[in-house]
């Protein structure tokens, strides 16, 4: 059996696929053609599926993994490769708009090409575009196969799966976040959700809007209850909230004041 890398995406090839992201820095000075040349791949860049990758300096991180393959959702089941993994290193400027590197992929033995056996790195390259909204990443796959990837430029987003302390998780689309799971709740929520006032897949958080860098408002799902009663539920409702993520894009924390003129500060870790 032959042991081999393939890439860590969407695409099933024996490969190892390259990424690069970055908010990049313009030199004053231009080249030949008056264009400003890029000096930085530092940033955020998104690929077709939804994985993002964070460059600072010479490595890019794992933010989120969008939609896997049968290859490295395995890998990821068995922790090969975690969230604020490194998926690039050793980027070197190589010229005006291009890096060398090397990307991260996961091994397997070719009798079973959907198993993962460990991870591994090939050498990469990566060239910006001219005006440094997209980066494309070739290399060549251990099988000697070449491959190209186009990751574009992006921003941190609240989309993807939370989870807090307890189990409770949330899956965030747009403008609003539902329940995917419960965890453990407290005695109010578990009688809010033994009279079927919450439910799966219902809101948690909506009206999300971005505010400025790393910041959202929005709202958040409570329960009601008289204060006589402090755990019987009698409805639901809904108070201001403001997330602010942190600059890893790993956390979020939620703050708001409920009806009782009572804050709550919530941290969130990203699943996904």
């Amino acid at each position: 059996m032959k042991n081999v890398l393939k890439l860590f995406g969407i695409i099933a090839l024996v490969a190892i696929i390259g990424f690069s992201m970055a908010a990049c820095d313009i030199d004053e000075d231009n080249d030949d053609n008056g264009t400003p040349t890029i000096q930085s791949l530092d940033g955020i860049w998104e690929r077709s599926g939804g994985m993002q990758i964070t460059i600072s300096g010479s490595a890019g991180v794992i933010n989120a993994f969008g939609n896997l393959n049968a290859l490295w959702t395995d890998a990821k089941n068995k922790n090969y490769i975690k969230l604020g993994d490194q998926h690039w290193k050793t980027i070197t400027n190589t010229g005006n708009l291009t890096w060398s590197g090397q990307q991260l992929g996961a091994s397997y033995n070719t009798s079973s090409p959907n198993v993962a056996t460990g991870t591994g790195w090939v050498n990469c390259t990566f060239t910006m575009s001219a005006n440094g909204q997209a980066v494309t990443v070739t290399g060549t796959y251990s099988e000697n196969e070449a491959f190209t990837d186009t990751w574009t430029r992006s921003s941190y987003s609240l989309d993807g799966v939370w989870e807090r302390s307890g189990g409770m998780q949330i899956t965030v689309s747009g403008n609003a976040g539902i329940i995917n799971a419960f965890g453990t709740l407290n005695a109010l929520w578990t009688d809010a959700k033994n009279k079927n006032y919450i439910k799966l897949d219902d809101q948690h958080w909506k009206t999300i809007t971005n505010t400025g860098n790393l910041t959202w408002s929005g709202q958040q799902l409570g329960v009601s209850y008289n204060t006589s009663s402090p755990n019987v539920a009698t409805g639901t409702g809904w108070v201001n909230c403001t997330f602010t993520m942190s600059a890893n894009g790993q956390t979020v924390t939620v703050t708001g004041t409920y009806s009782e003129n009572e804050a709550f500060t919530d941290t969130w870790t990203r699943k996904q």
